[in-house]
């Protein structure tokens, strides 16, 4: 949902046509004579006839409620400890995408800029969900918080294959570190991105990619965070690119204080 928090929630249930009066929030120690669990609609391998009619039910409020937008393209931005994905959003801004802060917006009018989505692309995690309202077949551009070699997201698979999106996961990230799920993550405008929309990379990385690199590597060596243990050789040698390049820019590793050993 994008951020909100309870006033999403009421306005959803709004539109599910849920009396509202029927529901109190538990605020404080309370007793019951019985609870009701209700199962789990949606997991890592299935999803539920009614979890599909409960969201084909915010789809329908968005398409019956539809207001046409000149604006198809998104970039959803997350933004909370992501180093460097300003960037990144500002990269897909000069190719035409607007940046959405879903959290900043209301939920029914999110609803009408996924109804008039054509391409859509956000960071791969919980923000990249909200795919599950948009049409079916839409372009979507996903950039894993890290390489994408290291971890899948099973719950994207499922909605990419709900919404037989055309998904295209785009490396973009050097977070090959063991950070928890919370981050920080490290994006760069990457050789794979750049080669994605037809743009040159003769210049290679530029310095706000190596100022995004030496924040993130300060945390990590502030935190003694090891390197995960699934890194590839191939993630090995574009950061032994940037060390190099770092190595040579003695204003910078002193400008953040890093030691590199």
């Amino acid at each position: 949902m994008g951020g909100g928090g309870g006033k999403n929630f009421t306005k959803i249930i709004e539109i599910l046509e849920i009396p509202s009066d029927k529901l109190i929030p538990i605020t404080k120690p309370t007793k019951f004579r019985c609870i009701i669990l209700p199962d789990e609609s949606f997991t890592l391998t299935y999803f539920t006839n009614e979890f599909e009619e409960t969201i084909e039910r915010l789809r329908n409020f968005a398409l019956k409620n539809f207001k046409p937008l000149s604006q198809k393209k998104f970039y959803l931005f997350h933004g909370r400890n992501q180093i460097g994905e300003e960037r990144v959003a500002n990269y897909f801004y000069s190719k035409g995408y607007a940046i959405i802060r879903p959290e900043q917006i209301p939920f029914e009018e999110q609803l009408n800029i996924y109804a008039n989505c054509q391409n859509f692309a956000s960071s791969l995690g919980s923000i990249a969900h909200n795919t599950i309202f948009t049409r079916n077949g839409i372009e979507a551009i996903f950039i894993p918080r890290v390489p994408a070699s290291l971890v899948t997201i099973p719950h994207q698979l499922i909605i990419n294959s709900m919404r037989n999106l055309n998904a295209n996961y785009i490396d973009s990230t050097l977070s090959s570190y063991m950070i928890s799920n919370t981050g920080p993550y490290c994006y760069i405008i990457s050789k794979q991105l750049k080669k994605f929309f037809g743009d040159k990379f003769d210049n290679g990385y530029s310095e706000d990619d190596l100022i995004a690199l030496v924040m993130y590597l300060r945390y990590v060596a502030e935190h003694k965070i090891p390197l995960h243990d699934k890194a590839n050789e191939y993630y090995f040698n574009i950061m032994s690119e940037f060390m190099a390049q770092l190595g040579k820019r003695k204003d910078l590793l002193n400008r953040f204080k890093l030691v590199l050993c």
